[in-house]
């Protein structure tokens, strides 16, 4: 049997080597805990994969840099594919949970010599600029077709004989425009972008065909006709309140004409304007049609029982002849554009007018002494007979002809009027040394003037026979020549 003591000394021995293992089991996990949390540091991979993969997006590869801007580098095809390959062998290393610190190093060294490896060979390109005066032609070109072009949805609001093109049409010719002015101005464009674009710009400027406004004013003549028609009516009268207008007949107030008139007027200089639009036509055409409705609805019947629609006629041909004449003698002052009747005749037409307007006012008056005037104011104006003026105005103008001599003598007659004031223009074709201008009176010099042209007013004359002479000097060699007139 054991005793006591040997029993406690075993136990506390075999509890002191059971602790010692526990103590040594943790810090074994532990280490294992630690070891696997403190993992190598990826961020400088990380950063060099970024770079790299930034410079493999904008590398430019190329044989010999023909192909690329002065402005821009270019590599070879295999430095970029060892760059490739690089990255993609870091990026492995990088998704690798369990990669070591030597993997790691191994991988950004990898980049960097990829890197190097560029820096070192790439080249500026040597591609000589893209010519562009095509294009730049092709543009203007494309502009000036649309600069006297007016954009209209269907041309009604555009002058008569001008383009226009549709909202469509107009914005894909802009659009392409747009494009091929970005085009050229971007410095990088090859020169097959620039010949395309130049290809499609003259295509779109080729489609766009203009249409040209051919405007209808045939119904706003007709309606004007129609107009003046229906205020020109012979039946119309026009009167302040009717009083004055037999019950048979219509009428409407002046204000009322006038204000039918100016609507006549205006669609009249619509329809004269050159470069109206359909638009106004159609407009002038309502509001004309509108006036025409407003005249011809306000006619009114008269009220009167007398009908002196005649002799209200009768009356203003009476005035209108009288107003149209000169009275003279014999019409010897008279101008052969004018017509003159003597102070007799005028006055014989003019109290037959007097008398039938008196009786026209008589609110009293007869129709058979309303007819009866008719026909005396008709008689007198038959009898009104006017002849054209005798005297013959302008300006006369005579020419001479370069000189062949000094001695010969170019006359012209003519009779210039005094009391008309009639001028002689006399100018000299070709080019002297000098001029002299001089005026004679029966061998009396009035006045000498230098120039190659002369005007004589008749009034700075009496009346008589007169001539100019002329001398000019060409080379030192003088010519003269002679024009005679007469004033009366």
């Amino acid at each position: 049997m054991y005793s006591k003591l040997s029993v406690v000394r075993n136990c506390t021995f075999f509890l002191l080597i059971t602790a010692a293992l526990f103590f040594s089991a943790c810090r074994e996990a532990e280490e294992i805990v630690i070891s696997r949390t403190q993992q190598p540091d990826k961020s400088q991979l990380k950063n060099e994969i970024e770079k790299a993969s930034a410079l493999h997006d904008d590398l430019i590869v190329c044989v010999d840099g023909s192909s690329v801007d002065p402005d821009d580098y270019w590599v070879e095809d295999i430095l970029k594919h060892s760059l490739l390959v690089a990255l993609e062998d870091a990026i492995t290393i990088k998704d690798k949970e369990d990669a070591s610190r030597e993997e790691i190093e191994l991988a950004i060294q990898g980049l960097k010599r990829a890197l190097d490896a560029i820096e070192d060979a790439k080249q500026k390109g040597t591609r000589a600029p893209s010519e562009k005066s095509a294009l730049e032609t092709a543009i203007a070109a494309a502009k000036d077709k649309m600069s006297d072009v007016k954009e209209s949805s269907d041309g009604l609001d555009v002058p008569d004989k001008s383009k226009w093109a549709s909202v469509e049409m107009f914005t894909v010719l802009k659009d392409v425009i747009a494009s091929a002015e970005l085009l050229n101005n971007y410095v990088k464009a090859t020169q097959e972008e620039i010949d395309a674009m130049v290809t499609v710009l003259e295509a779109a400027a080729a489609a766009f065909i203009p249409n040209i406004a051919q405007v209808n004013r045939v119904y706003l003549m007709n309606g004007i006709t129609a107009a003046n028609i229906l205020l020109n009516n012979n039946g119309l009268q026009r009167s302040i309140d009717g009083s004055d207008v037999h019950k048979s007949r219509y009428w409407v107030t002046h204000s009322a004409v006038s204000e039918f008139e100016g609507a006549i007027t205006t669609a009249s200089s619509i329809y004269n304007k050159t470069n109206a639009a359909q638009n106004e036509i159609n407009t002038a055409v309502s509001n004309l049609q509108n006036a025409s409705n407003k005249f011809d609805n306000g006619k009114q019947f008269g009220t009167n029982e007398i009908d002196r629609y005649y002799l209200s006629k009768a009356i203003e041909d009476a005035e209108k002849k009288l107003a149209g004449v000169v009275i003279s003698i014999d019409g010897s002052t008279v101008l052969n554009s004018l017509k003159w009747v003597t102070q007799k005749m005028f006055n014989a037409l003019n109290a037959v007018r007097e008398e039938a307007d008196e009786l026209y006012k008589d609110n009293f008056a007869v129709q058979e002494d309303v007819d009866a005037m008719i026909v005396v104011l008709n008689a007198a104006i038959n009898d009104f007979t006017p002849q054209p003026g005798l005297l013959t105005a302008g300006v006369i103008s005579y020419v001479f002809n370069q000189p062949e001599d000094e001695n010969i003598v170019l006359s012209y007659t003519q009779t210039l009027s005094w009391f008309n004031d009639d001028k002689l223009q006399v100018s000299v074709t070709g080019s002297y040394d000098s001029y002299l201008w001089t005026y004679i009176d029966g061998g009396n010099v009035i006045q000498n003037i230098t120039g190659n042209s002369l005007t004589v007013n008749a009034r700075d004359f009496g009346p008589g026979a007169y001539s100019i002479s002329l001398k000019v000097i060409k080379n030192g060699v003088p010519y003269t020549k002679t024009l005679t007139f007469n004033v009366e």
